[in-house]
């Protein structure tokens, strides 16, 4: 926890001046200027919905260093304003500058903290946004002119979160969906240090791309001599026991129990799990495509994608939470959970397709569900 801390501590203060920098765009006409807060949160909606892209693109770290500079300019060139109209379009500016900036240092604190220590390192953004609101407010109510309250708030909350972030990496996250697996590796080294940098979530990801690889080899070879259906329930089982596999290791990881001896266990897990997903998956879908009538494929083949990425959506979005509530080995097993209904429904409902004709199977599934051939005929 010590060395997590250490590395990690000065990375978050670092990136919080830039939230010591946001609280002073708001908190500077709150003392000065009350007239100019709503340019600024109408630049912000414009901000927040391009720093997606932008994050994207170069990566949060790089957005930060981008807009940084940019947040510099608007204050030296407020404090030398003597147009309203420019002053007007400036804070604007500022606005687009606050949406840009919040989303991406937020997103690297997260990306680059340990779970056991995230919930702190997000904390000390807000700390230190609220002190920004104290010293706008200290300095704005002197007798010091805007102007200069602007300069001496505005600078030092842009020049030195800009120099503190050139010592630091971009995220591994970002570094390896960007198939940068030498620099992510670096990168996981210096905020995780070599032990964790043996097996974590960006690790999972390389070993998942390399499985799905393989998976896909298997399938294309498969499919047409073992069958749809069993290519989808024996891939499936297996992944079963392999995500309930990965739920014991961490759920003894979480009790104490010593697994140097078996530190292979996730890498191990999470390959073949992925390499059987590259089997079960397109097995699935070839299968329910070859069973849908003419009247009904068009649509139903694009329900099949829609549920298919609507799942994958709500996986993505619930998994950070179930795992912070239930722990891992409990989001695993709920995994493995799933993977058994899948298996029994599709053991009762779908017919094998493996060498028939598309309406020989149409007519096998026509007679097992009645109501489904109607349906479509309607």
């Amino acid at each position: 926890m010590h060395t997590r801390a250490l590395r990690k501590v000065p990375c978050a203060l670092v990136v919080s001046l830039v939230h010591c920098g946001l609280a002073v765009v708001f908190g500077l006409p709150a003392v000065s200027l009350p007239q100019l807060t709503g340019l600024v949160n109408l630049g912000a909606v414009a901000g927040g919905l391009l720093s997606s892209p932008l994050m994207v693109a170069v990566g949060q770290r790089r957005a930060l260093l981008c807009c940084l500079p940019g947040a510099l300019a608007t204050w030296v060139v407020i404090a030398l304003a003597k147009d309203v109209h420019l002053l007007l379009m400036l804070r604007l500016l500022q606005g687009v500058i606050v949406g840009l900036l919040m989303g991406p240092s937020v997103s690297y604190i997260v990306e680059v903290s340990h779970a056991s220590i995230r919930g702190s390192m997000t904390g000390v953004l807000d700390i230190v946004r609220q002190l920004g609101y104290v010293l706008v407010f200290s300095v704005g109510s002197s007798n010091m002119s805007w102007r200069y309250t602007a300069l001496i708030c505005g600078v030092p909350t842009t020049v030195l979160p800009f120099i503190g972030l050139l010592f630091y990496p971009d995220s591994p996250r970002w570094l390896v969906m960007n198939a940068k697996v030498d620099q992510a590796y670096k990168a996981i080294r210096f905020f995780y240090g070599d032990y964790e940098a043996s097996f974590d979530m960006y690790t999972s990801t390389i070993l998942t791309s390399i499985g799905m690889v393989t998976g896909a080899i298997f399938f294309t070879a498969l499919v047409d001599r073992v069958g749809r259906k069993p290519l989808f329930i024996w891939s499936t089982i297996i992944s079963c026991t392999q995500l309930a596999l990965l739920g014991g290791f961490f759920m003894a990881k979480y009790q104490t129990i010593d697994l140097t001896n078996f530190a292979f266990v996730p890498a191990t897990t999470i390959t073949l799990y992925s390499l059987l997903t590259a089997i079960g998956v397109p097995s699935i879908l070839l299968l329910r495509n070859e069973v849908f009538s003419t009247e009904v494929r068009a649509v139903g083949i694009g329900a099949t994608y829609a549920v298919l990425f609507m799942g994958a959506f709500l996986t993505c979005q619930l998994h950070p939470l179930i795992t912070d509530a239930l722990g891992y080995y409990t989001t695993f097993w709920i995994y493995a959970f799933f993977c058994l209904v899948c298996v029994v429904q599709v053991t009762f409902t779908l017919p094998e397709t493996r060498g028939k004709s598309i309406d020989v199977t149409i007519s096998t599934v026509s007679l097992a569900w009645p109501s489904v051939l109607s349906s479509s005929r309607l």
